[in-house]
């Protein structure tokens, strides 16, 4: 990413919903703790509600400890009690509990996102937004549906969103 000649690293945040496909990409400047719980939460605004159940990976922004003996980092425990959902990390050594979430950041490459120049992340969130629509409007090769059709009937599903923001 260059933005005023200042070359900068960023990650992506995916966030995909298990039964729809429906996902949500978010351009991060870093991976620690707070960004991980402001996209978190900025993914939950997007969907208009939180899923019962985050299936996550190790990562040290979330698990301290992974099962059999779990211990989850007290600001992502507080979190989730926060927005009301059950934490399930994956169980280490078996990445194929979330292996649509690593499947799907191939569409980044594909399109081309991570060899192009943007003018700061807010014009690559833009470029990601754009990907994303595209993608969420078509067929899913597993599913048969568009995930956005899919997601318009998941959404009941989500808990509500709370009064007060974390």
């Amino acid at each position: 990413l260059i933005a005023s000649d200042l070359e900068l690293e960023v990650h992506f945040f995916r966030f995909l919903l298990a039964w729809s496909r429906f996902a949500v990409t978010l351009v991060v400047t870093s991976l620690a703790l707070p960004t991980t719980l402001a996209a978190l939460v900025r993914v939950f605004e997007r969907l208009g509600g939180v899923p019962r159940r985050l299936v996550l990976d190790n990562a040290k922004t979330a698990v301290l400890r992974p099962k059999p003996h779990l211990v989850l980092h007290p600001a992502f425990a507080e979190l989730c009690r926060h927005y009301g959902t059950q934490p399930d990390p994956a169980w280490p050594y078996h990445p194929e509990r979330k292996g649509k979430t690593e499947r799907s950041f191939r569409d980044l490459v594909d399109a081309g996102l991570l060899e192009g120049y943007y003018d700061g992340t807010v014009a690559l969130q833009r470029a990601v937004d754009a990907l994303e629509v595209q993608r969420m409007a078509r067929l899913h090769t597993t599913t048969g549906e568009p995930p956005l059709e899919r997601f318009s009937r998941e959404r009941e599903e989500l808990l509500p969103l709370p009064a007060v923001v974390f």
